[in-house]
């Protein structure tokens, strides 16, 4: 029962690293970037059944386990919604964008005749097990003064060159 609880556990881990497919829908001038379907209802499957599975075979699988596992499911089914609820859209006039986990979503929406430039920065600072880390942002400078910053994601990062060609156009600075 070991190696069969083993087998699963690696093919449910190798299908979540593959589990990053960005979809990339253009609708007359509008380019909407999401994350696949499957990349939400994997996770959200394997976590409750991970959780299920354990729960119900807990008499097969060391005591010491159980608590854990099932937490790590449920855990790994609450977090998938994130996936589904972040996106990107760029046109010819804005970028707006969703992106964080479900609970703690940011919301941005940039007109690009109200940007003078776009940069690239990063920064350090603590993660939210607080751990030092590096974070990228894309920094939209106002005409006006101020600044948009955006988290340079997977979304954004895809829609990068989107942003710039479009940006340009308008007369935006790009890197």
């Amino acid at each position: 029962m070991k190696h069969v609880l083993c087998r699963t556990a690696v093919v449910v881990c190798v299908l979540l690293m593959c589990a990053g497919c960005i979809n990339e829908k253009v609708h007359g001038g509008k380019v909407m970037y999401t994350y696949e379907l499957w990349t939400f209802l994997l996770p959200l499957l394997g976590g409750l059944g991970l959780a299920m599975g354990v729960w119900l075979a807990r008499n097969m699988v060391p005591a010491k386990w159980v608590s854990t596992l099932v937490f790590a499911g449920v855990l790994l089914a609450a977090v998938s919604p994130s996936l589904f609820v972040q996106h990107v859209l760029v046109d010819t006039d804005h970028v707006e964008a969703v992106i964080g986990p479900w609970w703690k979503k940011e919301k941005h929406a940039v007109r690009f005749v109200d940007i003078r430039d776009i940069r690239v920065e990063s920064g350090e600072g603590k993660n939210m097990s607080g751990e030092s880390t590096t974070y990228v942002f894309y920094v939209f400078r106002k005409k006006a003064g101020g600044e948009e910053r955006i988290h340079r994601g997977e979304l954004m990062l895809r829609a990068e060159k989107t942003i710039y060609r479009l940006a340009s156009a308008r007369g935006v600075l790009c890197p």
